[in-house]
């Protein structure tokens, strides 16, 4: 893993070229240089490196000094020490100060090259444990996310089977819609047979003077565009300057919209949109939207059969009734 920036600290330009040509450019390091320690230390402040390769004596500030600054100002980069003239006791001091290797000049390529591997090693390590904690934590929020999500379908689902009024379950529907894609507005629009005008059945976020008016000509209107396609619209999202007209006089910044379907039929549209924030919907909120439009028209098509077997029931009694009746008539005569 190389691309790490390496400070070189040297008052000698053949040492500084050496290190530059030989050993760090040609194995994809990137390289700063100081001539002396006073130097270093401003740049180890400012910018941010992985490694100092720093000789032992220099003007003003030498390879020591280096050190103690650097540890004065709680900063713990890193550093090889390279001297010509080295001894036992000025290696155990550099060591003391946190030195992680100590060379003496002139030095081979590959002898550098693993005294750097070695220094950065630790550093490395930390920086893939501390990518692979972020990887845990974005995949378990994802998990979570999903878990949440499919409680939510799974609520929902129990609701188009349990509960025999509609109106709840419409409604329910819309604010799953509206909570798990973040959206500022929900509603379900259905088709009314007779006007062919899409009108407001369930809503979350509108205010009630919007709800109660809220109609949409077929032809005039992205959810129109929804109905006679059958395919789903997501609009908006990129630019905080664009809106997309809903209706007339009401516009939003970003929106999706997805059919409800009846075997064959279109019966509505189910819309979520964010009227003041342009966040798009992504290929995931589509997903969610399709499958609580699926429920919907479940709890459409159930509203729809039990409104029948009712009126059907109803009919059958009146029949009932009326036999009853021509039945007592005809044995009062006789």
């Amino acid at each position: 893993m190389a691309g790490e920036t390496v400070l070189v600290v040297d008052n000698r330009e053949d040492s500084i070229k050496f290190l530059r040509t030989y050993v760090l450019q040609p194995n994809g390091y990137k390289m700063i240089e100081a001539t002396d320690g006073a130097d270093a230390l401003k740049i180890a402040l400012s910018k941010k490196v992985d490694l100092i390769i720093s000789d032992l004596v220099m003007p003003r500030m030498g390879g020591l000094e280096l050190l103690e600054a650097l540890n004065h100002r709680n900063i713990d980069t890193p550093t090889i020490l390279m001297t010509f003239h080295g001894s036992e006791g000025t290696a155990v001091r550099a060591f003391r100060l946190g030195a992680r290797d100590y060379i003496i000049k002139p030095f081979a390529i590959d002898e550098m090259l693993t005294a750097i591997d070695r220094a950065l090693t630790e550093a490395r390590l930390r920086q893939e444990r501390d990518a692979l904690t972020q990887t845990v934590l974005k995949v378990n929020q994802q998990l979570e996310s999903r878990m949440q999500e499919l409680r939510f379908l799974y609520g929902i689902g129990r609701s188009v089977t349990s509960l025999r009024d509609i109106e709840p379950i419409l409604n329910r529907i819309v604010d799953a819609a509206a909570f798990l894609t973040e959206a500022e507005e929900g509603s379900i629009m259905l088709v009314d047979e007779e006007s062919g005008d899409l009108y407001l059945r369930a809503a979350r976020g509108l205010n009630e003077k919007k709800a109660s008016s809220f109609r949409i000509k077929m032809h005039d209107s992205i959810a129109g565009q929804v109905v006679k396609s059958g395919q789903p619209i997501s609009i908006g999202g990129q630019n905080e300057d664009d809106s997309f007209k809903v209706k007339t006089g009401y516009f939003v910044k970003s929106l999706l919209n997805v059919p409800i379907k009846n075997k064959d039929d279109i019966i509505g549209v189910l819309a979520v949109n964010n009227k003041d924030t342009a966040r798009a919907f992504t290929e995931r909120h589509l997903n969610l939207l399709t499958a609580l439009a699926d429920y919907a028209s479940v709890a459409i098509d159930n509203a729809s059969c039990a409104a029948w077997n009712g009126l059907s029931e109803v009919r059958d009694r009146r029949k009932i009734n009326r036999a009853r009746t021509s039945s007592w008539g005809s044995s009062g005569t006789e």
